[in-house]
Parts: C-alpha cells; sequence; structure tokens
C-alpha cells in the first residue's frame, strides 16, 4: 500500500516475516545505515536490554545509548545481523541514513500485535518520516510491519516474502 496522508510518500504493508529475517535477506541494504532500535522484545527500556547491551560491548559492536534507544552503527550492522542474537520477535527498528544528535523517547510501539501497516501508517510515525532523515522503519511481533520512502526497497521486500499478508506499492 501506498500511503499519502502526508507529504512524505512511503510504501507500507504487513509481510509474514520478521525483522532477522528481513535483515538476512537484504543484508546489503542495511550495511551502510543505522540502525535505532526502539523496542527489543517487547521492552521499549533500553535501559532493560543490559544482557544485549554487554554483547555489544563484549564483541567491539559500535552502539550509541540514545533517549529513545540504542543505534548501532553501520560497521557493526553485519555482525549484528548475522549472530542472530539481537531479533527475537516484538522489536521496533528504524533505518537511518545518518547519525542523528539525539532521538526521543517515542509515545508508543508500532509492533505489529498494536497495529497492522496492512490498514494505514500512524500519524505518529508519518511524522517522524518528516522530521527525521529515515531510510525504513520495522516492527514485527505478529508479522512485519514496513514503512520506507523507497520504492525499490519496498520491491525488494515484496520479492523476499511472495507470502505476504498484505502489502502492495
Amino acid at each position: 500500500m501506498m500511503d499519502s496522508n502526508s507529504s512524505t510518500e512511503l510504501f507500507c504493508g504487513q509481510f509474514d516475516a520478521s525483522i532477522q529475517e528481513l535483515a538476512l535477506c537484504l543484508l546489503e541494504f542495511f550495511e551502510n545505515m543505522f540502525l535505532l532500535a526502539t523496542c527489543l522484545d517487547s521492552s521499549p527500556d533500553a535501559k532493560k536490554w543490559t544482557g544485549w547491551l554487554d554483547y555489544l560491548g563484549d564483541n567491539g559492536l559500535g552502539f550509541k545509548p540514545l533517549e529513545g534507544g540504542v543505534l548501532l552503527m553501520p560497521a557493526s550492522l553485519r555482525r549484528v545481523i548475522q549472530d542472530r542474537n539481537t531479533f527475537f520477535g516484538f522489536d521496533e527498528v528504524y533505518l537511518l541514513q545518518s547519525e542523528p544528535d539525539e532521538w526521543p523517547r517515542m509515545s508508543e510501539c508500532y509492533t505489529s500485535d498494536n497495529v497492522s501497516f496492512a490498514e494505514e501508517i500512524p500519524a505518529g510515525l508519518r511524522e517522524v518520516f518528516r522530521r527525521a532523515d529515515l531510510a525504513a522503519f520495522f516492527a514485527d511481533g505478529c508479522g512485519l510491519n514496513v514503512a520506507t520512502r523507497s520504492s525499490l526497497l519496498f520491491k525488494s521486500i515484496v520479492c523476499c516474502f511472495s507470502r505476504s499478508v498484505s502489502a502492495s506499492g
């Protein structure tokens, strides 16, 4: 579905997949991006992600804590994705083209158990796309919610997951 309720054109949908599956399928797309994790395993409180933060630090993987989550540096993404120690479902991530100075805590999570992007994109997320240098947003749990500015990325996701729950664009 193409969401044109705003000045920012977004391609969106919900797929029968997870963030981990998506990242492995499109690893080359993730490699040069900053990944901001704002919810892991249903927890939006990054201070509670101690085991994961220890894993990052113990393995020399570049990250930066922000008020609203943890930013992974591009040089670390391939290893984080291939190690499969990060995404286990009910996660939420933003892919950014440049490093943000700050990221405020979001008022809500958009994991697919809360909202389906097959229907619409929440106004709050459309606003984030307007304000930030976002390439894409992904959230999973009961399917994979996808929102992106890139029609090419969206078509690649459709190709990866032809068993799509609901998507077009």
